[in-house]
């Protein structure tokens, strides 16, 4: 009966065990809940978007037709993990959206391949390629800079 009851308690103790590491490596180690950040948010959510992109630091009040592009691209946007800030190490352009909500919230996310940088959190970005570089062409291409197409 003892080893019974033992054998019990050691089956609770393994299953809390292995819940309460899923619970550390899930939350706490940075993964997020959902992969696709993004998958929310609607062209109808959006008031407006500021553009930015450094170098060559240009700023531009995005058009709605652009803006609809940039949620599609951001629907479909994955993310890995969180990562360690690399604003320090960082080499090439980052272009930034800063969102406008219409129910009054803001969120800027900035793009320097592989990373997304949510509200100043950064995250690895995972199989996400296409949709990262779509969203700095469309950037730069809004924009007029060197980086992208010019916009007629």
């Amino acid at each position: 009966m003892k080893k019974h009851i033992f054998l019990i308690i050691l089956s609770c103790v393994i299953v809390i065990l292995a819940a309460a590491s899923l619970f550390v490596s899930r939350f706490l180690m940075g993964n997020p809940g959902n992969p696709f950040p993004f998958d929310y948010l609607t062209v109808d959510d959006v008031e407006s978007v500021m553009v930015n992109a450094v170098p060559p630091d240009t700023s531009k009040l995005m058009s709605e037709d652009r803006i609809t592009e940039m949620v599609q691209l951001l629907n479909n946007v994955e993310i890995f993990r969180r990562d360690r800030d690399m604003s320090d190490n960082l080499v090439g352009q980052l272009v930034q959206y800063d969102v406008t909500k219409k129910d009054g919230t803001k969120q800027s996310i900035g793009i320097v391949y592989p990373w997304i940088i949510i509200n100043g959190v950064w995250y690895r970005s995972h199989d996400s390629y296409f949709e990262l570089n779509e969203l700095n062409l469309l950037a730069n291409s809004f924009l007029g800079t060197p980086f992208g197409l010019q916009e007629d």
